[in-house]
């Protein structure tokens, strides 16, 4: 199975999170969150890393998808210096995902930071 491009035209997270667009141009990362193959109903990788990981996101996700939503970005709840503390622990998350076979573990992991 293939992962979707690291950025898509209708992303929900579009260029939200350079840090973690950066980290996935190596190929190594990508290939790490693609054993998990939990990602099918996502646009993309990083919208996948980060509902996942936020997923109280989960239903506006769906909503942007379904309904063409609020882009993450463009919601007012959401400042430039939360979208930086979360690009910082996605970064984390991605790196941790390099080192899990597992995805209960991964989560956990993530879920500690």
């Amino acid at each position: 199975m293939k992962l979707k491009q690291i950025t898509v035209k209708n992303s929900m997270t579009k260029s939200v999170f350079p840090e973690v667009e950066l980290l996935l141009e190596d190929e190594k990362y990508v290939e790490a969150l693609r054993k998990f193959n939990n990602f099918d109903e996502y646009d993309d990788i990083i919208d996948f890393i980060f509902v996942e990981m936020f997923p109280t996101y989960k239903t506006k996700y769906i909503e942007y998808k379904e309904k063409d939503g609020t882009k993450l970005m463009t919601s007012p709840s959401i400042t430039k210096n939360i979208l930086k503390i979360w690009d910082k622990k996605l970064c984390k998350c991605v790196k941790i995902a390099y080192k899990h076979m597992s995805w209960t573990n991964f989560t956990k992991d993530c879920d500690r930071l």
